[in-house]
């Protein structure tokens, strides 16, 4: 019977209930706000160190592995309620406070985000940069380009050979780092598996993202690199 109360659903005035009765029943007192700022510092750290050997690039020590994240993230929780106890803070109300004023604000802020739709996203800029180094080296370039009238939208394998704001013969070519480049200026290269024997032209500001391969290549049919 006593595991079947500790796993009912606990409601953020229960919550604040059954921390308050540890901290005077066990805790003694709260500690002042600021010391309870320092120890929320602490465990968030502590939780951010798990998430980083978890999801991130950081391997377990040994003194880590036992640290779970549930625990951590409870940790926070505990602390963040002694926080709102010995302020007089009501969570609930709180939270359904900022709710609504987050719902006034950001009603269509998130759903006109590009960054957070299912096709990758990248910064302009970091577009172009990743395209010139490509081209700069002489290797492979994957972008992510939208759906065309002769093609499906995805990734596709460039060869990078300049960047221009004109298409056919006349086009003025634009060295990286000496002209500044705009969305509306053009990518050309040659698409591996195309099997023409020309440039592809693509629309830097309809470029989603880029990556480079470090596959090397040989400029084809004469063809000039400029970066």
């Amino acid at each position: 019977m006593k595991n079947q109360k500790q796993k009912e659903e606990i409601t953020l005035k229960q919550a604040q209930q059954m921390v308050d009765d540890w901290i005077k029943t066990i805790g003694v007192s709260y500690f002042s706000p600021l010391s309870q700022l320092a120890q929320l510092t602490e465990e968030v750290g502590e939780t951010a160190r798990v998430i980083n050997r978890i999801y991130g690039d950081q391997s377990f020590k040994k003194s880590d592995r036992d640290k779970e994240l549930a625990d951590e993230l409870a940790d926070v929780l505990f602390t963040l309620i002694c926080i709102a106890n010995s302020t007089g803070i009501d969570l609930a109300d709180a939270l359904n406070k900022n709710l609504q004023k987050k719902t006034k604000r950001d009603e269509k802020r998130h759903a006109n985000n590009i960054k957070l739709k299912k096709e990758p996203y990248m910064d302009f800029a970091d577009i172009v940069a990743i395209i010139a180094q490509a081209g700069g080296r002489r290797e492979t370039v994957k972008i992510y380009y939208p759906k065309t009238a002769r093609s499906t939208a995805g990734w596709r394998e460039v060869e990078p050979y300049f960047l221009a704001n004109d298409t056919g013969e006349a086009a003025e070519h634009l060295v990286y780092g000496e002209d500044r480049l705009s969305p509306g200026h053009i990518f050309n290269g040659y698409t591996l598996g195309s099997g023409d024997n020309h440039y592809d032209s693509f629309i830097l500001g309809k470029i989603k993202a880029a990556k480079m391969t470090n596959q090397k290549f040989k400029p084809r049919f004469g063809w000039k690199v400029e970066f």
